[in-house]
């Protein structure tokens, strides 16, 4: 009888232990699985079961850059670039840099969930231009570029994203009169060498990270690249939130 008790106790404790340890698993890492990249030494990449993060063709692919990045640069490029607009506290536990382009269908949703999560969660986001769709893109990264010495990149940024015309010179004169900008100066820093110059840097981050398409994420030190649902970037942004300190920048 006590070697009966005794046993089934035994066995409820392998239980508890089983179901303990897969509720760990699946409240630390759900259905994500991440893949340590060689380089940049001590980011990932993220793989998903339920969406693919492999980026359609319809997202574009990213040509290689002319310009290199040397690894001694490349975090305070990726972080800190004074070129590159941001949203949140310097502070924030989580960075997430966006590359995106305004012609990217996703893209579009995706903005919307970033500006939620950043006002839900202690995060700062970080733009990266990287226009690679169509002409009219490189138009529209340089107007909202443009905008960001006077003020205004996320008027521009939310108007190209919502607009499904292509955009031309005529649309960012029109824009400018909208959102009370000095028109001559933004087409002047629309072909300004500063803002070429932040474009290339874009496309060479973009290039070292592995990434070939948009919309891309940097999530901490995890790689995401196309689809993700606002729920997955929460629970990444909480992974990323719990991790260690680590060196990687």
């Amino acid at each position: 009888m006590k070697n009966n008790k005794a046993l089934m106790i035994a066995g409820l404790l392998v239980l508890a232990v089983i179901a303990g340890y897969f509720g760990i698993w699946k409240r630390d890492w759900g259905n994500f699985k991440f893949v340590e990249l060689s380089s940049p030494k001590g980011f990932r990449t993220l793989l998903l079961d339920t969406q693919s993060s492999s980026p359609s063709p319809l997202f574009g692919m990213s040509p290689q850059p002319s310009l290199v990045i040397p690894a001694e640069a490349f975090c305070d490029i990726l972080f800190q670039d004074s070129t590159s607009p941001v949203l949140g506290p310097q502070n924030a536990k989580v960075r997430i840099v966006e590359f995106f382009d305004y012609r990217c269908p996703y893209c579009r949703v995706l903005k919307d969930i970033l500006f939620q999560l950043q006002k839900e969660r202690s995060v700062r986001i970080i733009y990266k231009e990287w226009p690679i769709l169509s002409e009219g893109s490189k138009l529209a990264a340089r107007a909202a570029l443009g905008a960001a010495k006077q003020g205004k990149y996320f008027e521009f940024h939310s108007r190209f994203m919502k607009s499904r015309l292509l955009t031309t010179e005529s649309y960012v004169k029109t824009l400018a009169a909208d959102n009370s900008i000095e028109t001559e100066k933004l087409l002047k820093d629309m072909k300004s060498p500063e803002t070429s110059a932040a474009l290339e840097r874009n496309a060479a981050l973009a290039y070292e990270l592995g990434v070939i398409g948009t919309p891309s994420l940097v999530v901490g030190r995890t790689i995401v690249q196309g689809a993700i649902s606002k729920k997955q970037l929460g629970r990444l942004i909480d992974i990323e939130a719990a991790a260690p300190v680590t060196k990687v920048c």
